[in-house]
């Protein structure tokens, strides 16, 4: 009966053993692949970070590479604009100076006519060069009109700030105020604009 007893106590103790060997070893499969697992998930994360280290870096060169792009736009409508600016400059010039040749043209008859005046002012009496030079002056005038040369009228007008540059009053009895009752020095517009207001004495 002992020996019954002690042979079933063997078996279960060799049942044991091979129970908690096979739990041993199921345990240490499980840390396995647990460590395997952790293994594969980091380097998983590690191939993400690096994915978004690359989408980043692209990114910043795709930005990069824009303001490049602008920079370069910008210097080149810098450049294009100062080209534009010097070729109008330039142009203005040209044109300034071909209306000045062509003023400068109609002018020099009347210089010449000035020059015949004077020459022959001591033959002809002081009515025939008083006349002569008349004649000059309307001349030159109708050259300047041409070019847009315009009297500002003074003769019964009230005194215009704009137009006239008041230097005397005067009280003038059954005169208005601000009316214009001398004219000292013509005035002139040019295509409307006033180049030289008239010097006028007005009444008080």
């Amino acid at each position: 009966m002992a020996e019954e007893i002690e042979k079933k106590n063997e078996s279960l103790d060799e049942k044991d053993s091979l129970e908690l060997e096979n739990s041993a070893d199921g345990l240490d499969n499980s840390c396995e692949e647990a460590k395997q697992d952790e293994s594969e998930e980091k380097d998983s994360d590690s191939s993400k970070d690096c994915s978004e280290g690359d989408e980043k870096c692209k990114a910043d060169s795709k930005e990069n590479k824009e303001e490049e792009s602008f920079q370069t736009k910008y210097i080149r409508l810098s450049a294009d604009f100062q080209n534009y600016k010097k070729r109008t400059e330039k142009e203005k010039s040209e044109i300034y100076k071909s209306a000045n040749s062509r003023l400068i043209t109609e002018l020099l008859p009347l210089i010449d006519d000035f020059d015949r005046a004077i020459a022959h002012s001591g033959e002809s009496s002081k009515e025939a060069f008083s006349d002569g030079i008349e004649m000059i002056i309307k001349r030159f005038s109708e050259v300047l009109c041409k070019e847009g040369l315009e009297y500002i009228e003074t003769k019964d007008a009230i005194f215009d700030p704009n137009l006239h540059h008041a230097v005397m009053a005067e009280e003038v009895e059954g005169v208005e105020s601000d009316k214009i009752i001398l004219e000292l020095q013509k005035g002139y517009k040019v295509n409307g604009k006033v180049v030289r207001p008239s010097m006028v004495k007005v009444s008080k």
